[in-house]
């Protein structure tokens, strides 16, 4: 099995899901596992051999996700056994799309304005990750 560190993200800490999510993503993705964090992994044949080839990817998805996570937030998911439990449980508990959230970031966003002796790259930056935010939120 891969080993965790091999890919360097923080772990959640419970300020960063938003970037723990997207780097927690690409590395599921990188072993082929990120469908089982999603709900979209199906069982392609009945064979002995490929459904426990098929739980034993679930179960990798599954630690995956619990072990980068710091201890004290690990209450969050101690009581799931699939990833997409897991995945979806810290959604629900870090994500906030709560419509006072989605106001405030809103205001944020037209709020915005380039500051003289700002770099450009950081005010567009900033902009793109507003932007982004709300995307998400639909």
């Amino acid at each position: 099995m891969a080993e965790l560190n091999s890919f360097k993200f923080a772990k959640l800490n419970g300020s960063n899901y938003r970037t723990w999510s997207f780097n927690m993503r690409l590395y599921l993705e990188s072993l082929d596992l990120f469908e089982h964090a999603e709900g979209t992994a199906q069982l392609t044949s009945e064979s002995a051999e490929v459904r426990q080839s098929f739980a034993r990817n679930a179960k990798k998805a599954w630690t995956h996700i619990c072990l980068a996570i710091e201890p004290e937030y690990q209450i969050h998911v101690r009581h799931t056994t699939t990833a997409k439990e897991a995945w979806d449980a810290l959604k629900k508990q870090f994500a906030r799309e709560s419509l006072l959230q989605k106001v405030r970031l809103r205001q944020q966003y037209y709020a915005c304005r380039y500051r003289s002796g700002e770099s450009m790259l950081e005010h567009i930056s900033h902009l793109r990750t507003l932007h982004d935010q709300l995307k998400e939120m639909g």
